[in-house]
């Protein structure tokens, strides 16, 4: 169950960030990254650090 709510989490912030809400996605992906750092989900952590690493790039270009 955890895993299918950090999973959501992490699409949903990936949703938000296409949408141009990047304050709003890095703050759920922290949550998520948080989240399965607690639940040690290795993958998942590697795939909302990765959009986390999108993210910065894409606020630093802007």
């Amino acid at each position: 169950m955890n895993l299918r709510l950090n999973r959501a989490m992490t699409e949903y912030a990936r949703c938000l960030y296409h949408r141009e809400r990047t304050d709003a996605a890095i703050t759920l992906a922290k949550s998520s990254l948080a989240m399965a750092k607690r639940t040690t989900y290795r993958l998942e952590m590697e795939r909302i650090q990765r959009l986390l690493d999108k993210i910065e790039v894409g606020t630093q270009t802007s």
